[in-house]
Order: C-alpha cells, then structure tokens, then sequence
C-alpha cells in the first residue's frame, strides 16, 4: 500500500537518510543543488513545527518526503524570464522533494503528486509551485510529465527553474478528454507567445468544440452554444462575453475562477460537444 501522511520528529532520521542520500544522487548527476547545508536537520524540524512535513509510504516504510506549503513563498515574489500566470499569492509551493534509493525507479514521484494534488485540492487549492536546479534534468522531466509549466526564474540557493500547475486547466482539458472519442490539439502554438491555446476536438469528424486558453492570468474557454442560450448566458454571467476570435453568434468565452460556478462550466462545454460531435 502506497500512501502519504504528516511527519513528525520520530520520522526525523528517516527522513534525513533520505534526504543525505538525494544529495548524493544530485552530486553525482554533476549538480551542485543541496550540496551545502540546506535541507538540514533544523529545516526538516521546522517543517515540523509548522505542520507543512510529508512522508510517502510503501507498505508502512518511509519512502520520500516533501513540504507543502500555503501562501506566499518570499523566494518566488521575484521571478524573471518569465511570469507567474496570475497574481494569487495563496498558493501552494512544494518544496524538499526527496525519495528513497530503496524506491528508485518505482514512478513513486507519480504517487507523491497524486496524494499532493488530492490533499490541497480537498482543501481547496489548485495552483501549485515549484522549482529545480536548471541542471536537474530529471526533475524537470518530472514536473512536465505531471503537467507543471516552466514559468522563469527564481532565487532559492542560486537560479532554479519556476514551474507552476493549474489544475483547473489540467481538470478541464481532463473533462473534455473524457466525453467520448476526443483528443488535444495546439494549432497555434508557432504564432502564439506563452502556453498555446489547447483546442478540443472530435476524433471522427476533427470539429472544434473547445478552446481552452490563459488571459490576463486566468483560465479561458471558447465553447460553442446554441445562438439564443449563448446571448442568455451574457446577460446573467459577468465571466461569459461572446468569443474574441469565432463567430459571435455561437460562441462564447468564459472565464473560469469568476462567477460562473465549475458545475456550470463542465455542462456548457458538454453542450458545446454534443452540438459538434457526429448524428450517427
């Protein structure tokens, strides 16, 4: 069995074993990331005491350690190269990533950031941060194939790479994915700067019946609606304007995050696919 809980100090040893050993495997990878004092002894406690420390267990034995942490990270106020994709300062940062050589090579990073996106999502959080050393090419491989976005710089024991996860965006590309014989498309990204806009088609007939975008910071999706709901959806919702770049007359923008409950987006975008998907 696979799961995660709070540490405390009779984790302490543990956890350091596994910690002096990731320092090992960095070194070894030509990194110069924790190859000082840091995570010491005293960050782990004070992990602790703030009630931020996590372990990841296999069948009861400790396996990997994490902090989660809420609210502001001093470290990520300044970021260059880059921008974060919206100005929230209750996030969570992810910090002191570490896992057993015991368990290397078991994709437990995988179960790690499950329990970690279930915990936070449960207590209603969804953006989550963190960063690596621009050499830790494993790490970074980690982080992208869990969705995370780099975003640029910043400065926590020298430069480290910035990335960020939305799930509300992963959530709903992952809900669109999921009403039937659909797939992803990025036909834009040459022409666009920042993450491309993500367009959901049909995989029989390749109609469009989403397009799911970042603007000014927040989530946006282009769905397609009968004429005469569409104009209704306006008048009530503030977050619901007709799309900027299709036909006005079928299609709507909405921004997620604003007045329109995510019940209420989940049913307009399975509107816009069964008005796109084939008869027969």
């Amino acid at each position: 069995m696979i799961y995660m809980r709070k540490a405390g100090p009779k984790d302490l040893l543990s956890i350091m074993k596994i910690i002096e050993e990731a320092r090992t495997f960095l070194a070894d990878s030509g990194s110069d990331q924790w190859q000082n004092a840091y995570p010491a002894v005293f960050d782990i406690e004070e992990d602790f005491a703030k009630e931020q420390a996590y372990v990841l267990l296999v069948d009861d034995k400790i396996a990997g350690y994490c902090a989660i942490i809420t609210g502001e990270e001093p470290a990520y106020t300044q970021i260059t190269d880059g921008a974060w994709s919206n100005q929230n300062f209750d996030y969570v940062t992810i910090h002191r990533i570490a896992l057993s050589n015991e368990f290397r090579g078991q994709s437990l990073t995988r179960y790690l950031f499950s329990n970690i996106f279930t915990l936070m999502l449960s207590k209603g959080y969804s953006d989550f941060r963190l960063d690596t050393h621009p050499v830790n090419k494993l790490m970074q491989h980690v982080f992208e194939r869990e969705g995370f976005v780099k975003r640029g710089l910043v400065q926590f024991e020298g430069d480290r790479f910035a990335y960020q996860l939305e799930l509300n965006k992963k959530e709903l590309i992952d809900f669109c994915l999921s009403l039937g014989p659909t797939f992803a498309d990025t036909p834009f990204a040459k022409m666009e700067k920042g993450q491309p806009t993500v367009v959901m088609r049909h995989l029989k007939n390749k109609k469009s019946f989403a397009y799911i975008s970042e603007r000014e910071g927040r989530v946006n999706i282009a769905i397609k609606q009968k004429p005469e709901i569409a104009i209704e959806l306006r008048d009530f919702f503030a977050d619901i304007n007709p799309a900027f770049h299709m036909n006005k007359t079928h299609w709507n923008d909405v921004l997620l995050g604003g007045d329109v409950a995510d019940e209420q987006v989940c049913k307009m975008v399975e509107q816009s696919y069964d008005l796109i998907k084939p008869k027969r």
